[in-house]
């Protein structure tokens, strides 16, 4: 796979070799067989994962190779494919942080800027050990869907709100008491129930003086 960033191999998870009346009638194995005897008309069927963790274009390289084991041909050949993608962020992030009585608070609105619908699994604030955050709200308040969670439809938003608390004394203090104060992590599905991740860089808020 090549990134905007970087070109990296992928495991591939392979099935079992079937018939061409039962591609799929065998689980996926853990790793994937360094070779396989195909018989006539019989198939191979792999699956590859990736977290996509850049926007732009993408590209997949899969390359195959094979060998005849007739009497009169053991030559190994190859074959190569290129699969050109874009990807595109879901969900759009924006902060911000002000004080309240004994701490801080901290607002997220989350804009679907993709496609599709997408259900909230999660908005977690993960906090430096200096630091305790608490949800203001309900996650899961408007539009409700399985099991109670949030549904945010093409174009639409969510709002959530943490209020933060000072319980140590944090270990490095920038230029005007300024330090990092958490990450936000969320997580979601798509309408197949493909999971979705997405971590914002290190917040920072300024201590009381």
């Amino acid at each position: 796979m090549k990134t905007p960033s970087l070109t990296t191999a992928l495991p591939v998870s392979f099935a079992s070799a079937s018939t061409a009346s039962s591609p799929a009638s065998d689980p996926l194995s853990q790793s994937a067989p360094k070779s396989t005897d195909l018989a006539p008309a019989a198939s191979l069927q792999g699956i590859i994962t990736c977290h996509l963790r850049e926007e732009g274009p993408h590209v997949l390289a899969v390359t195959v190779s094979y060998s005849e084991t007739t009497s009169t041909s053991g030559r190994v050949r190859s074959f190569r494919k290129l699969y050109q993608f874009v990807a595109r962020p879901a969900l759009v992030v924006r902060t911000k942080i002000g004080t309240v009585d004994g701490g801080w608070a901290l607002e997220a609105q989350l804009e679907n800027v993709g496609e599709e619908a997408l259900v909230l699994e999660g908005v977690r604030l993960d906090t430096k050990s200096w630091f305790r955050a608490r949800s203001l709200e309900s996650l899961w308040d408007g539009e409700k869907g399985e099991k109670g969670k949030a549904v945010v439809g093409r174009g639409g938003v969510q709002q959530v709100c943490f209020v933060v608390e000072k319980v140590g004394e944090p270990d490095e203090i920038g230029e005007g008491g300024k330090v990092f104060m958490g990450v936000l992590n969320i997580s979601w599905r798509g309408p197949m129930g493909n999971m979705g991740e997405l971590s914002t860089g290190w917040l920072g808020l300024k201590l009381k003086q």
